[in-house]
């Protein structure tokens, strides 16, 4: 199937043909009038002789034209041939930090339930920080895809990668730029989840056998080889006396003190303690009492990214102070927590505890968010319910991004600039 980018070029090409040969077969050579000297002896009568069947010569030059010219058109009008009628494309970017095999198993996936949709595959850089640039990418792709498939009328657009992103400013500034439904894939959902998680093991020093908070930590995050060899290790120390670390210590990646008094290093004790009914940490809340024995040394606000080796707050109790500090540095991450844990209570182990149990261990971690967060549909806005349609797409790409020529355009040229040098050499 040939298909062009400006087909009156073409067409112009043909009708620029037919003149050619129109010209050619109407042109008739005169011959030079020359007097014979025995002219004078013929009667003045009607001489009669049979006319010969006129024939075309140079039948190789007009060829040669003939071909020069179509070439010519066929070149400047960007005609190329297609065996892919499919009305209909899927772009899938990839996000480059995915391992191989979930690629593989996701093309294969996705390749099977196409149908008459032409899918094509583009690996991205970046996508795991913010699938925007995803959506850039795919701006940037409209045109080589238009190029290949000058015939289809949609376009799909999935964006696959992993099951958390870093953040969504770029995603935000160009989701309502692309004239349709994007889908966010989470790539091998069942099988990568684990491995694209991040896991940690907790160690714990000055801790009793039945200490709350190791109860509770090591039944929300079980100490795993994966985890060790990984190096995320978080150790909480539980004695009144621990000095503030201010780099890694065999390969800790937090310290965390929390000692079973309730007063870390360098916060202040409470004349008279007092009870919190709450701590709220990570977006949840946790029901008390507590008492709360000291008060935190001054802090930066958790806002505020003026300084990461300050401290800034991790926890709140329920009036708005502190009740867990942390500081994260080039090479090290503190956090200290105030909290005070009966022995034998299992508070700690009621589910609007993680969010307290989450602020100590992962509090230095990069914050992430929820692929499928990203995934909301516009209410009352029917468009982004449907793959983009290739005619908006082309009304909003700039028309010089869409290439039209290609090998085959300066193939086309060289045969018509050859056709025309050996049209000259057989006329002269």
């Amino acid at each position: 199937m040939i298909t062009f980018a400006v087909p009156w070029l073409f067409w112009a090409s043909i009708a620029a043909s037919l003149v050619a040969v129109a010209w050619h077969l109407l042109s008739v050579r005169q011959p030079p009038d020359l007097l014979l000297p025995t002219a004078r002896f013929v009667p003045p009568t009607t001489a009669r002789a049979v006319a010969r069947q006129p024939r075309p010569s140079d039948l190789l030059l007009l060829a040669l034209r003939v071909l020069a010219l179509l070439c010519i058109g066929l070149a400047l009008s960007g005609a190329r041939c297609y065996g892919d009628r499919s009305r209909h494309a899927h772009l899938i970017l990839v996000d480059g930090a995915l391992p191989d095999s979930v690629v593989a198993s996701d093309s294969v996936r996705w390749l099977s339930s196409a149908g008459d949709t032409s899918v094509q595959w583009r690996r991205v850089s970046g996508v795991a920080t913010d699938p925007g640039v995803a959506i850039v990418r795919a701006f940037r792709e409209v045109p080589s895809v238009l190029q290949d498939l000058p015939r289809v009328e949609t376009l799909a657009l999935t964006v696959l990668t992993g099951p958390h992103v870093a953040e969504r400013r770029v995603w935000d500034a160009w989701r309502s730029r692309w004239p349709g439904h994007i889908t966010l894939a989470t790539a091998g959902a069942r099988d990568t989840d684990s491995a694209l998680t991040p896991t940690v093991a907790v160690e714990f020093s000055n801790a009793t056998p039945d200490d709350p908070v190791m109860a509770a930590m090591r039944l929300a995050y079980p100490s795993t080889s994966r985890a060790q060899q990984a190096g995320r290790k978080v150790h909480i120390d539980r004695g009144d006396s621990a000095t503030a670390r201010t780099a890694l210590v065999d390969g800790v990646s937090v310290q965390v003190h929390w000692p079973v008094s309730g007063l870390p290093s360098g916060w202040l004790r409470t004349a008279n303690a007092d009870t919190a009914g709450a701590v709220s940490a990570q977006g949840q809340t946790l029901i008390g009492p507590f008492v709360r024995v000291s008060s935190a040394p001054v802090v930066v606000p958790a806002s505020s990214d003026t300084d990461s080796a300050r401290w800034r707050t991790v926890a709140w109790w329920n009036d708005g102070t502190p009740a867990a500090i942390a500081r994260r540095g080039a090479e090290f991450c503190e956090v200290q927590v105030s909290v005070v844990v009966s022995p034998g209570s299992d508070l700690l182990l009621s589910p609007h505890a993680r969010g307290m149990l989450d602020a100590v261990v992962r509090t230095c971690e990069a914050t992430t968010l929820p692929t499928a967060s990203l995934a909301s549909v516009e209410a009352g806005d029917s468009s982004v319910n449907r793959p983009a349609e290739v005619r908006t797409l082309r009304a909003i790409t700039d028309p010089s991004a869409i290439p039209v020529r290609s090998v085959w355009t300066l193939v086309l040229l060289a045969v018509a600039i050859g056709a025309l040098l050996l049209e000259w050499r057989l006329r002269t």
